[in-house]
């Protein structure tokens, strides 16, 4: 009767043991180094690409729906009118979202503009250079803000 010994039958812990225990560690520690920031941050970003998307829907909607001469983006004026009067003919603006359209010229000035009031909400916006047929015939920028 004696004490075991360590060379006759007991196991220790091998390299390949401890290389295996390492990287099963290492992957956990990865694993919520890149899960858990994707679980506490915020909701914002996939709704401001949301509304951004469908700023950009709209006014492209709102340009196949004016356009006159395609090769310069120019509008009719009246159709845009029609367009700025009632944006939901348009079929786009889900009634939990606001929709701000409006035209200027390049310095800043308001030529017409339609539906929701815009005060500096957040908001996701798209830019389009257009001319319109009568007032508007060099350049001038449509804005499409959603929130």
């Amino acid at each position: 009767m004696g004490q075991a010994n360590c060379l006759t039958g007991d196991r220790a812990q091998t390299t390949q043991d401890y290389a295996i225990g390492i990287g099963l560690f290492l992957l956990a520690v990865m694993f919520v180094i890149a899960f858990v920031p994707s679980v506490m941050g915020t909701f914002g970003a996939a709704d401001s690409a949301e509304r951004s998307a469908q700023a950009e829907r709209i006014a492209a909607a709102i340009v196949d729906e004016a356009v006159v001469d395609d090769g310069r983006v120019l509008l009719d004026a009246d159709a845009l009118d029609a367009v700025l009067d009632d944006p939901s003919t348009l079929g786009m603006s889900p009634a939990d979202r606001s929709v701000n359209i409006t035209v200027e010229t390049l310095d800043g000035e308001r030529v017409m503009h339609g539906g929701d009031s815009y005060e500096g909400a957040t908001a996701d916006a798209w830019t389009r250079t257009i001319s319109i047929e009568g007032s508007c015939e060099t350049a001038c920028r449509l804005t499409v803000r959603v929130w």
